[in-house]
């Protein structure tokens, strides 16, 4: 029996049900390595016997009576591996989409805290034969870095290395359960029909015996132990952390300049990503070559991480420009640190981390002005958090109540209090380093690993990015009704390393690994839930500025571009989507009233003055070839579509003295690819 420490406990206490506080990886595997090729039977046999020897795969959590403390572990006597190891597949075509999917519905499900707080699935159906593997287990657990060394104890360095059955003994008694894939997203076969595997109870392993659950009053009595010593501790934490602070004013005093000084909490300015979070994750999964971040650094003399960071700078303005809410300052983002391994050593517990907060200038035009201010600020930020000292955050997690962390974080969320004050920060952007050589599965060879961050109220953009054999992969987590671009910003990550390269004249950038930045063009990422939209819907801003990019010919909008303004436009088409639609005019935009128009064919030349929520033609008006004369008025809200020389109006102008009428709404069609 293990009592969690104060900072693995407060994950529990941040957990509500729309925040989850797990950590996943998304593995993609050739099978074609494997002796014999693959079998889902073998698989399941080899993880079996991988996870006897870690106890983090058989401990569950054991509350203390009244929560008077903090959790323990135990083991679990009744530990079920087919429970925790499930099979899925993929719908067809499998591809990086389609398990980008499955992994955002697994990840969008709690762990159950009655057992041990992991999941395994086993994901058949991706193209050219491969399975991946989705890992979700609690943080409570683990931090990025045992993560890291975790997936090191279950994987192999060789394709047939001898069999686990020989070291562990009884493992290998454990066989495969019959179970068919199931085609929704988890696992629905087998005599339970649980969503895992359907192997029967003669086909487990053995159970191990262990102590089980202890008695109540023994874990009573520790926590009123360690709850007499409270006072005499706070106080010192307190002196500590005035002169804690005290230190960190001193180092922002310090600084060279004012970007050296580093970022800080609740300095962040508001931006769409900045809302409360639903249960639904929605995540994104793309590559970049290693090699080209490490050519851009060599010539900048930066570090990797500032390389990454300064490429999340760029996709975060890419997409906020496209959404007309680029802020006049830098975002914040919490980058977690690894802790020292000398103070490693001293702390308690599974994570040994923490983290400090970067500015990201989205505002900041020129790439490299952009990697310069990071470089400065992550300097500063690394004096800042050496000068406040990991123990702080730690000592005084040690010592929170449990019942009152757990009754903040809820009203907190339910009250949707993350929308009522300047952010905390404004998303999360986690690097961490992997292997360089390969790893095996049963024989099969992992050809990428996707890491998944936690997102949370107010920061509903989680970016986790880990290096393997020369190619960053890049694991995006959001909730889609906060963020429902969130394949946009994975394509951009791409494109600011372009632009990176090109101002630094080492070329362009290679294309790497199994899921490559899609080119510009390309099909979007999956469309937006109805929600999402529905949340976004809001009156646009008159005069608001257009994207980079917009063409204009004598009042004709051209084919391939874009207005952002709440309009676009594709192919000769302007779709409206928002309330305040921008028309353009022999040069002349009007921004005013309330309008949603789509041309699909032809030029329109408007002679005459246009006046807020006033459209007024006169003179001639030429539509296909056809003239015809007159003086139109319309008041109100308009809604036309005009295709082939026939006018259609699907919510008419109203006479001059009517009120506005509801504007019609464009929806993009669903189940599109990135």
């Amino acid at each position: 029996m293990e009592r969690l420490s104060g900072l693995d406990a407060s994950f529990l206490y941040l957990e509500t049900p729309n925040l989850h506080m797990h950590v996943s990886m998304a593995s993609v595997f050739d099978p074609a390595t494997a002796p014999g090729g693959y079998s889902f039977a073998r698989l399941r046999d080899r993880v079996s016997a991988r996870i006897e020897g870690p106890s983090v795969f058989r401990r569950r959590l054991v509350e203390v009576p009244l929560r008077l403390g903090h959790p323990y572990w135990v083991e679990d006597v009744d530990f079920d591996i087919d429970y925790h190891l499930r099979r899925a597949a993929l719908p067809s075509p499998g591809g990086m989409a389609e398990l980008a999917a499955l992994v955002g519905d697994v990840c969008g499900r709690q762990l159950d805290r009655a057992k041990p707080l992991w999941q395994m699935y086993l994901v058949e159906g991706l193209q050219d034969g491969r399975v991946a593997v989705i890992t979700k287990i609690h943080h409570a657990t683990i931090d990025g870095a045992s993560g890291a060394e975790l997936l090191g104890h279950l994987f192999e360095l060789e394709p047939d290395p001898p069999e686990y059955a020989t070291v562990h003994g009884d493992a290998s008694d454990a066989t495969s359960g019959g179970a068919s894939p199931s085609h929704h997203g988890h696992g629905g076969s087998g005599p339970n029909d649980h969503g895992h595997g359907g192997s029967g109870p003669n086909d487990r392993p053995p159970r191990r015996r262990g102590l089980g659950v202890p008695p109540d009053y023994v874990v009573l009595g520790r926590a009123v132990i360690d709850r007499a010593s409270r006072p005499l501790e706070v106080s010192r934490i307190g002196w500590h952390t005035g002169r804690a602070v005290v230190d960190m004013m001193r180092a922002r005093r310090a600084a060279p300049s004012p970007q050296a000084r580093g970022a800080l909490p609740l300095t962040a300015p508001r931006t769409s990503l900045n809302t409360a979070i639903t249960p639904h994750r929605a995540v994104a999964l793309v590559s970049t070559s290693l090699d080209d971040v490490k050519a851009v650094k060599r010539v900048i003399g930066c570090t990797v991480n500032d390389v990454v960071l300064a490429m999340c700078t760029g996709a975060l303005r890419q997409y906020l420009l496209e959404r007309d809410e680029l802020p006049a300052g830098p975002l914040v983002a919490t980058v977690p640190v690894a802790v020292e391994p000398s103070l490693a050593r001293q702390m308690r517990g599974s994570n040994k981390v923490s983290a400090m907060w970067v500015a990201l200038p989205c505002h900041l035009a020129d790439p490299l002005a952009r990697v310069e201010h990071i470089r400065a600020g992550t300097r500063g930020a690394k004096e800042q958090h050496r000068a406040l000292g990991i123990d702080v955050l730690v000592d005084w997690t040690e010592h929170a109540s449990p019942n009152l962390f757990s009754l903040a974080v809820r009203a907190y969320t339910r009250f949707r209090l993350a929308e009522h004050h300047r952010p905390l920060y404004s998303l999360v952007v986690s690097n961490v380093p992997g292997p360089d050589f390969p790893l095996y599965l049963a024989g099969a060879e992992m050809v990428a690993g996707f890491p998944l961050g936690p997102i949370t109220d107010g920061a509903g953009l989680n970016i986790t990015v880990m290096s393997y054999r020369g190619v960053l992969n890049w694991g995006l987590m959001a909730c889609p009704e906060t963020v429902p671009g969130v394949w946009d910003i994975a394509r951009a990550l791409g494109t600011a390393l372009d632009e990176l390269m090109a101002v630094t004249g080492v070329g362009s950038s290679t294309p790497a690994g199994i899921s490559p930045p899609v080119p510009a063009g390309a099909p979007a990422g999956p469309a937006a839930t109805p929600r999402a939209r529905a949340r976004r819907a809001s009156p646009a801003t008159a005069g608001a500025p257009e994207a980079t990019g917009t063409r204009q010919t004598n009042g004709t909008l051209s084919a391939g571009t874009r207005q952002t303004n709440g309009t676009r436009q594709t192919n000769g088409t302007r779709q409206t989507t928002g309330t305040s639609a921008t028309r353009q005019t022999s040069g002349t935009r009007q921004t005013n009233g309330t309008s949603a128009t789509r041309q699909t064919s032809g030029t329109r030349q408007t002679n005459g003055t246009l006046s807020a929520g006033t459209r007024q033609t006169s003179g001639t008006r030429q539509t296909n070839g056809t003239l015809s004369a007159g003086t139109r008025q319309t008041t109100g809200t308009s809604a036309t579509r005009r295709t082939g020389g026939t006018r259609r109006s699907g919510s008419s102008g109203a006479p001059a003295g009517a009120g506005p009428q509801e504007p019609q709404t464009a929806v993009p069609p669903h189940g599109s690819l990135p």
